[in-house]
């Protein structure tokens, strides 16, 4: 049932994601559209309790971030500070994570979000301790900065090596590409030695060997899909395979790790004292 489900989900996320490329003309145009389709899907998956804007990262010392599509924050506990009529400032504290929309990942956008997530980390984040309950247990932790993810509907490449190639020349922090997978970075400490690591998970169709000739055809007369009971998959090149996408499961894994990342991160609810410093006042007392 939730196969079927999300299967038409994406197909559905999919079709209006070719309807904005095909009519729409604008580049800018373009992409705002299409964060508009990821938002929209977004904000009905996600519980409540997280919000999501568009706008600017802030830290306590007036520093800011470049533009950011998607911005998923706390906004139960803690008030907005800064709102206009279109542009939204965040306070670093208040966000769980920023995800940069792209309609099509090409070398130069790796390169731009990592440079952009460089600049979200670089910002002034003031820790904090803070205690919340699970299962009926007390538990201890601390603040973290924002998680990063780029999203892309699709990649300029459909070969697996010029991906992780780029990947690896910049290590973003995930980075999900509907129609190859999900690429993510970390860091592993190798006999002493803290040494960076890449991961691409990507899901795929088994069992086609009655299929592997077409596909193949399909694949050098240069399709970037090959239709399957009624449902057009990805083609992608992995090695000396040609392999077919499930895209949905790629889809359910990138929703999978936001869940993760965003429930599992604890926000504070004391970061304005560091933007509103109150500790030089003039105060008067007289009894009445």
């Amino acid at each position: 049932m939730l196969k079927k489900f999300y299967q038409s989900k994406v197909e559905e996320i999919r079709l209006k994601y070719e309807n904005v490329c095909n009519f729409v003309e604008h580049n800018g145009e373009k992409g705002n559209e299409n964060e508009l389709i990821l938002i929209d899907f977004l904000k009905d998956f996600l519980p409540k309790s997280y919000s999501i804007g568009r706008g600017f990262i802030i830290d306590s010392e007036g520093n800011t971030s470049n533009q950011c599509d998607i911005v998923i924050y706390d906004n139960f506990y803690n008030p907005n500070l800064i709102r206009l009529n279109s542009i939204t400032y965040f306070p670093v504290e208040s966000v769980y994570c920023v995800i940069e929309v792209k309609t099509t990942v090409r070398d130069e956008d790796m390169k731009k979000s990592f440079e952009d997530e460089k600049k979200i980390n670089s910002l002034s984040f003031k820790e904090e301790n803070v205690t919340y309950t699970s299962g009926g247990a007390l538990l201890f932790s601390k603040t973290k900065k924002p998680n990063y993810f780029l999203f892309g509907y699709k990649s300029d490449s459909n070969v697996t090596e010029t991906i992780l190639k780029r990947f690896k020349a910049n290590p973003i922090e995930t980075c999900f590409i509907l129609n190859m997978g999900v690429l993510s970075s970390s860091e592993k400490k190798i006999e002493g030695i803290n040494v960076q690591q890449a991961r691409f998970e990507i899901a795929y169709l088994r069992d086609l060997e009655d299929q592997k000739n077409a596909i193949l055809e399909k694949y050098n007369s240069g399709s970037d899909f090959f239709e399957l009971d009624c449902v057009k998959y990805p083609i992608i090149k992995y090695q000396d395979q040609i392999c077919l996408v499930d895209y949905v499961k790629n889809f359910l894994i990138f929703l999978f790790l936001i869940n993760f990342y965003i429930t599992n991160k604890q926000i504070g609810r004391n970061y304005l004292k560091h933007y509103f410093p109150l500790d030089k006042l003039l105060v008067i007392t007289e009894n009445i």
